[in-house]
């Protein structure tokens, strides 16, 4: 994770944080794996970054680790573009479509925890 001020916590417009982050995870469609970079993280969706081209709308299922735990999500990719500074790789803004009540247990401690030491700084 980035460093803990305030900077790293960015309220997006429909009201969630958004956590600036950098997360190994692995990106599953059609039965291919591709790693990928979660490089921002909130409640309800995530922005990955990665050098594949995907279709926007694809469903997708994304694994990764957060607080020692196994996070699985099922996912639709709701837009892409180049991502910044970097015209090799693309950026995805990632929508959940099926998260476990564990899983999102997990994601809003985690998301919760850094904005408070973000606020507390």
């Amino acid at each position: 994770m980035t460093s803990g001020n305030k900077a790293a916590c960015i309220r997006n417009k429909r009201g969630h944080f958004r956590l600036k982050v950098n997360l190994d995870a692995f990106l599953q469609l059609d039965g291919d794996k591709f790693e990928v970079k979660i490089v921002d993280l909130s409640t309800t969706g995530l922005r990955i970054e990665c050098d594949r081209v995907f279709p926007a709308a694809e469903n997708i299922t994304l694994r990764f680790m957060l607080h020692h735990h196994h996070v699985a999500l099922r996912c639709s990719i709701v837009h892409a573009e180049v991502a910044e500074n970097e015209s090799d790789l693309y950026s995805y803004g990632v929508k959940y479509s099926f998260v476990s009540v564990y899983d999102l247990r997990v994601i809003t401690s985690y998301t919760f925890e850094a904005e408070a030491r973000s606020l507390r700084k």
